[in-house]
Parts: C-alpha cells; structure tokens; sequence
C-alpha cells in the first residue's frame, strides 16, 4: 500500500479522525473527542496545502464547519451515517491504490 501523505490518503484519514469524534461523543466521551477533532483540524489544514484541492476548499470548509458543529454543539446536524458515507469513498479509493 502506498502510505504517502497524499489528498486521498489524509482525506480517507480526515474520514476516520471524524468517524471517531462522532463516536466518542455518543460514548460522552468528550475528552477524547475533542482530541480527535483537533487531530481533524490539522489534516484540514494539511489538505488545504495541496495545490490540487483548492477547487474543493468549500467542500473542505463544509467538513470543517460540520466537525466544529459537532464539537461545539452547533446547529449543523449530520448524522454518523451520512458522515461515513461521505467518506468512505475516500477510504475504499485509498485501500485499492
């Protein structure tokens, strides 16, 4: 498997990094779910670095903005399986490379 830090591979790891904060937070477990949304945050900021995805920057800032919307108890309300749906994609993309 190739493990470089690309797009697809920090996105796929944004997926999981998600995945986890959503799951923390239905165990209440909000210590560590805030730890996995700002591990989120630095893989956003990561990916926003790559020349290529500055045409997706407000898909992006969307993830973003759902993540800082679950952390904070904001008004966006994604469910877990919409947010694994969204990025399983990425996931199964960087598997089959």
């Amino acid at each position: 498997m190739n493990n470089a830090r690309t797009p697809l591979f920090l996105m796929a790891n944004l997926g999981a990094e998600v995945s986890r904060v959503y799951s923390l937070f239905e165990r209440n477990d909000r210590v560590n779910a805030i730890s996995a949304s700002e591990r989120a945050y630095k893989i956003i900021s990561e990916i926003m670095l790559f020349p290529e995805m500055i045409p997706r920057a407000e898909e992006i800032e969307k993830v973003a903005d759902i993540l800082d919307s679950k952390v904070h108890h904001g008004t966006i309300n994604v469910s877990a399986a919409d947010i694994n749906d969204y990025f399983n994609v990425f996931a199964l993309r960087a598997i089959g490379q």
